[in-house]
């Protein structure tokens, strides 16, 4: 607020480079004036983008006013008059949450992470560790859930037991999945209003750090949930009422629009760069995991057919059509990069990439089926077409050493599904 004033009082110049938009969530708090009044209000980032758009034109109309008025009079005599000064300005900033959004861990706020004998590090955006610093939780866990996780070069990782205590196990969580509610509106309505953003989940050991403890586990899982909304959340009141269940394909039908678009972009990466190295005395496990499910429906049903006027004879009444579209890209990676050391002492290692890329785009017209008035004359057309793109793979590199006490299993994995209907009726 303090920068806000100096801006709204002239001391500072606003510009499009200054205006930092940091999200939190869906909602960004705008702070603005009206009327020298400082006001603020929580909007969504596609009003906040558009909020700016106006911002920024209203201020360039202001000052081509002003080059005009400067034009004017240069041109007369001189009266002594002042001009007149209109300044306005716009500040976005994010909504406070209980941490700072993307926490970047230092030496100076390391304490602050510590919970008994553990360290726990959780963030909504991204967590990054500093070149070179040392977390060393002497046997307690050492965890980290955010979407993206960044470990700085030469940084270490430790959690090893003193006195007889056991080796402390290490997490990594990167985690950037979607819950949609299985009801196919619903879900295009969530991804129109995300943009049809991509989900990205980011696991990367710089260069020369070390990871040392127990059980050490790195999991980056991007995409769909296996369970939908629908049947997770209300799965007691669906085995209370299993009709229900049944009736969830003919809600679909009454609530699909005759067009419909759904697309599905995850991204699970995991990269433990040139000479990191990564030693447990209990299981290492890494998996990178994609899920993708783009599966909507389009229908042009009796209750659209019905919107139509039974008066219009135009060629535009006879038509009825159903479009729909689906895009499924998922890629799940792993690299291990040359000199690293991905060491298991007293359990085996795993490095796995699985992706699972599903799309199923329905379109279909329900026209003259009897629930309503029948029109002969009548002109229906239906397209459905999916594209899909799966990458699945994990990379060794030249000198790096996967060695275990037990077994070592890589193994990439990508399972496709695609499947494209058509029909009128």
């Amino acid at each position: 607020k303090a920068e806000f004033k100096q801006i709204v009082r002239g001391r500072r110049t606003l510009t499009t480079r200054k205006i930092k938009k940091r999200f939190y969530e869906k909602q960004i708090l705008v702070i603005f004036m009206i009327r020298g009044k400082l006001s603020s209000a929580p909007v969504y980032p596609q009003i906040a983008d558009f909020l700016v758009h106006i911002i920024m034109r209203t201020r360039q109309r202001q000052r081509d006013r002003e080059d005009r008025r400067a034009r004017t009079r240069r041109a007369r005599v001189r009266d002594g008059s002042s001009a007149s000064q209109t300044k306005l300005a716009l500040a976005l900033e994010r909504l406070e949450a209980r941490q700072m959004l993307a926490i970047t861990v230092t030496e100076q706020n390391l304490a602050g992470f510590k919970v008994g004998a553990d360290y726990i590090f959780e963030d909504d955006s991204s967590i990054t560790v500093a070149d070179d610093l040392v977390i060393d939780a002497a046997g307690g866990e050492i965890s980290f859930t955010a979407p993206t996780i960044m470990i700085g070069a030469g940084a270490t990782l430790r959690s090893k037991g003193i006195g007889g205590v056991a080796d402390g196990a290490v997490t990594l969580t990167a985690r950037d999945d979607q819950i949609r509610s299985g009801i196919a509106l619903s879900d295009l309505v969530a991804d129109v209003v995300n943009g049809f953003a991509r989900d990205t989940a980011t696991i990367r050991v710089g260069a020369g750090a070390v990871i040392d403890g127990g059980t050490i586990s790195l999991d980056a899982f991007a995409g769909n949930n296996e369970e939908s909304f629908t049947y997770d959340s209300l799965n007691g009141l669906l085995k209370k009422a299993p009709m229900l269940k049944d009736l969830i394909p003919d809600i679909n039908d009454l609530a699909s629009l005759p067009m419909t678009l759904s697309v599905k972009r995850p991204t699970a990466s995991i990269d433990v760069e040139a000479d990191a190295q990564i030693i447990g005395s209990g299981k290492i496990q890494i998996q990178g995991t994609a899920n993708a499910r783009a599966q909507s429906k389009a229908v042009w049903s009796a209750l659209t057919e019905n919107l139509k006027s039974a008066e219009s004879t135009s060629v535009w009444s006879k038509l009825s059509f159903a479009i729909g579209v689906g895009f499924g890209q998922a890629e799940a990676t792993s690299t291990v990069g040359a000199g690293a050391d991905i060491v298991s002492t007293g359990g085996g290692v795993t490095i796995r990439t699985d992706v699972t890329n599903n799309v199923n785009i329905i379109a279909q017209t329900y026209v003259n089926q009897g629930v309503g008035p029948t029109n002969s004359d009548n002109y229906s057309f239906a397209i459905s077409s999916t594209t899909q793109e799966t990458v699945s793979k994990i990379e060794v590199n030249v000198g790096a050493v996967v060695e275990a006490h037990e077994n070592v299993d890589i193994r990439a994995k990508a399972t496709d599904s695609n499947s494209s209907a058509a029909s009128t009726t």
